[in-house]
């Protein structure tokens, strides 16, 4: 296909680069989900979730460069696609808390900013610009997720250890 036929379908090369990061973000939360639905307690889910989270992010950039490439720049810019990525994100997060903290696993006052809070926290291990630093510059990426996670975990009320 030629980059002219590309254009009709597109209006700008920001537009394809949107586009093509959507299609990256998008595959991370359809598997988001997929833990999120699990049949689990909330503190497991959050853990597996978390996991997920940083293991896909790592895998990116290992096995596609190139999107990791892109993900960062739609981070750094600001694109309008990672404010929903990250928003959804923060949703599937609020929804586990909530129904932790119905079944008595964890406990919170306000979902919402419990939810933003263990999104932040995480960051380190999720952010792609963190990611590719620590897998630059540490001997073991790995090194202080558990830690990060039963943090978070504990901060929620649902710490169950390493």
């Amino acid at each position: 296909m030629s980059s002219a036929n590309i254009y009709r379908f597109f209006p700008s090369r920001a537009a394809i680069n949107e586009s093509i990061c959507d299609r990256f973000v998008e595959q991370t939360i359809h598997l988001a989900a997929a833990v999120a639905r699990q049949d689990a307690p909330a503190h497991d889910r959050l853990r597996r979730l978390f996991k997920l989270l940083y293991d896909e992010r790592r895998r990116q950039l290992i096995e596609e460069k190139h999107a990791h490439d892109l993900v960062v720049a739609a981070t750094t810019g600001n694109w309008p696609i990672m404010s929903v990525h990250c928003r959804r994100l923060v949703t599937m997060v609020q929804e586990i808390i909530e129904e932790g903290a119905e079944a008595g696993d964890l406990s919170v006052n306000d979902a919402v900013e419990a939810a933003r809070s263990a999104m932040n926290a995480f960051s380190p291990f999720y952010h792609p610009v963190l990611v590719e630093a620590r897998l630059r510059e540490a001997e073991d990426p790995k090194q202080g997720l558990d830690q990060q996670i039963s943090f978070i975990l504990a901060a929620l009320g649902g710490y169950r250890g390493l």
